[in-house]
């Protein structure tokens, strides 16, 4: 099945638009000249096994079957990275679904009038009793010498607390 149309003669044999052979095209003078003048050099040096070697480590042999069969050991495009420049970016992924899930109503209503002066009296209870609480507390330490902890705690104080043993009297 593969091979049949070329046998009947219906593949394409030239990879030009009319199906005619592509034309040989000319050489152009010296576009070697580097690469023979590197030789020259390496054959003609003193120390001809050095330059070689040093020569040999720039390069690897290729894995790949294709192509040439040395290859350059130090890739000079190793740190070039390909940055894709888009028009028009990907848009992530909730705003696809976002006409799905989209609530405009507010999760919270603002407070009534009656609700926000119920909030507002009892803010303030609680910073009177903040306050009445403060005035308690003792602000002289002469005080704490001078009175007992029953008056500065303002109950009785009874020592014992009315428990006695019946072995004692």
């Amino acid at each position: 099945i593969q091979t049949y149309p070329t046998k009947r003669g219906w593949g394409s044999r030239y990879a030009t638009p009319d199906g005619k052979p592509a034309p040989v095209p000319d050489k152009v003078p010296g576009w070697n000249k580097v690469w023979i003048e590197k030789k020259e050099r390496l054959r003609n040096a003193e120390f001809r096994a050095r330059e070689y070697f040093r020569e040999s480590q720039k390069w690897k042999w290729s894995p790949e079957t294709k192509g040439p069969l040395k290859i350059p050991r130090d890739d000079p495009l190793a740190g070039f990275r390909v940055k894709d420049f888009l028009l028009q970016p990907e848009k992530p992924i909730w705003e696809k679904l976002e006409s799905l899930y989209v609530d405009d109503e507010p999760l919270e209503e603002e407070p009534e009038q009656e609700e926000f002066d119920e909030l507002i009296d009892s803010m303030d209870g609680n910073i009177q009793l903040g306050e009445a609480r403060m005035s308690e507390l003792i602000d002289d330490k002469s005080e704490i010498s001078s009175k007992s902890l029953s008056e500065l705690a303002g109950t009785t104080v009874t020592a014992g607390g009315g428990r006695r043993s019946k072995g004692r009297k």
